[in-house]
C-alpha cells in the first residue's frame, strides 16, 4: 500500500490481461463454436466484474482505513466502462454484421439490450469526466453527484444480464447478491454522513455565504514579493478593490493564465496565506531553472504587475475546526498547502495540537 503508483500500474495491467487473452483466443480461433457469443458473455461479465471491484473499494477503504486504495477506483471503473463499450462494439459489428439501422431496431424491439445500452450511455459521462481536469472543472461536489452514475449503471447492468439468460438465472442472481450489501453500505454510511454533517456546529467560515465559494476568474495585483531564500520567492496578490474576490480552503491552489514571450502559459500553484487574511493571498514558488514560468516569475515579474486568476481549486485541504489534533508532514516547497493550513489554524486559535514535521535538503 505504500507505493501506490506501483500498485495502479500493477492494476492497470491486471485490467489488460483478460483482453490480451481474449485476443490471443479469437486468433487461434478458440472461441468455441459460436466465437461471437462467447466473446460478447466474456466482455459482458469482465465489464460487472470490474465496475463490481470500483464500487467495492469505498467500503474497503471505510472497513479497513486503507485511504490509499481509493487510487486504483478509477482505473477499475474505467475497465469496466472500456469492456462494456467493446461488449457493445462486438455486438454492432459481428453480431449485426456493422449494420446501424439493425442494431437500433434490436435495440428498440427487445428490452435487455435497451437496458444494456442505457447501461453503457450511463457509464459514458463518467469516462469521459474520469480526469483530474474534469474534477477542477466541474468541482469535486458536482463530480461525485455525477459519478453516483456509477451504482445506476451496475444495476441496470446486473438487470440486463439478468433478461438475458432464458434459464439458468444463478450467474445474475450471484451478481444481484453481490451488490445488495454494496448499495446497503452506501446507503447506510451516506445516511450518517447527512447526521453528522448536521450535527456539526457552525464556524466562522462555514458562516460564509455560499455563493462567494464559486469560482472566480479575473486579474490580482503584484503587492509585494519576498525573497524567502536564494530560490525560492512569496508572492503577494490583492484586488484593486479591496478584499480578495474568492474564499479558498487551506491547501487548495489557484491558476495563473500568463503571456510570456508572446506565448499564453497557464501554471497552478498552491496558496500559501490564510483564507483568514481576506486582503491578499501568497503563492510561494521555487524557481526551477528549466521552468518557463517559475523563472518567468522570479526574473521578470515586478510589484504593480496584473495576473490573470482563476480559483479556487483542489480537495486536499484540512479546516476541520472540530479535530483534537493534525499532522502535517511537508518536503521542500512542498510546504505551501501545509503553511495555508497551518495559519488558518492559528488565525483561528485552534483549540487542537499540531505537530509539523518539515524535510528541507540543507540549513
Amino acid at each position: 500500500m505504500n507505493n501506490i503508483a506501483y500498485y495502479r500500474n500493477l492494476v492497470i495491467l491486471a485490467g489488460i490481461g483478460p483482453l490480451l487473452m481474449l485476443g490471443w483466443d479469437a486468433w487461434n480461433d478458440q472461441l468455441g463454436a459460436n466465437g461471437v457469443n462467447n466473446a460478447l458473455h466474456i466482455t459482458g461479465i469482465l465489464s460487472l466484474v470490474f465496475l463490481f471491484f470500483s464500487l467495492v473499494i469505498t467500503p474497503l477503504k471505510v472497513l479497513t482505513g486503507w485511504s490509499s486504495i481509493i487510487a486504483y477506483r478509477r482505473a477499475l471503473g474505467l475497465y469496466g466502462f472500456a469492456y462494456a463499450a467493446l461488449h457493445f462494439v462486438i455486438y454492432v459489428a459481428l453480431d449485426r454484421m456493422g449494420s446501424v439501422s439493425s442494431t437500433i431496431e434490436e435495440i428498440v424491439s427487445r428490452r435487455f439490450l435497451l437496458v444494456g445500452f442505457i447501461a453503457l450511455a450511463m457509464m459514458l459521462p463518467l469516462a469521459v469526466t474520469s480526469t483530474n481536469a474534469m474534477i477542477r472543472k466541474l468541482g469535486p461536489v458536482r463530480w461525485k453527484l455525477l459519478h453516483r452514475l456509477a451504482y445506476a449503471a451496475t444495476i441496470l447492468g446486473v438487470v440486463h444480464y439478468y433478461m438475458l439468460v432464458k434459464s439458468d438465472v444463478r450467474q445474475p442472481l450471484a451478481f444481484a447478491a453481490v451488490l445488495t450489501p454494496i448499495l446497503g453500505f452506501r446507503s447506510v454510511k451516506h445516511y450518517f454522513d447527512l447526521r453528522r454533517e448536521a450535527s456539526k456546529p457552525k464556524s466562522r467560515e462555514t458562516a460564509t455565504p455560499k455563493k462567494s465559494r464559486t469560482f472566480w476568474n479575473g486579474e490580482l495585483v503584484v503587492a509585494n514579493i519576498h525573497r524567502e531564500t536564494p530560490d525560492v520567492k512569496t508572492f503577494r496578490f490583492v484586488h484593486p478593490d479591496g478584499e480578495i474576490p474568492f474564499i479558498h480552503r487551506p491547501g487548495q491552489y489557484m491558476s495563473l493564465t500568463l503571456n510570456i514571450d508572446g506565448q499564453i502559459v497557464k501554471r497552478s500553484y498552491t496558496i500559501a496565506s490564510s483564507p483568514a487574511q481576506r486582503g491578499h493571498v501568497e503563492l510561494t514558488i521555487k524557481r526551477n531553472p528549466e521552468g518557463v514560468v517559475s523563472r518567468y516569475m522570479h526574473d521578470q515579474l515586478k510589484v504593480g504587475d496584473k495576473i490573470r486568476i482563476g480559483a479556487p481549486a483542489g480537495k486536499f485541504f484540512f479546516d476541520d475546526h472540530q479535530s483534537k489534533a493534525v499532522v502535517l508532514i511537508a518536503g521542500g516547497v512542498g510546504i505551501t498547502p501545509l503553511m495555508s493550513m497551518l495559519r488558518n489554524l492559528t488565525d483561528h486559535s485552534w483549540h487542537g495540537t499540531i505537530y509539523f514535521i518539515n524535510a528541507m535538503r540543507s540549513r
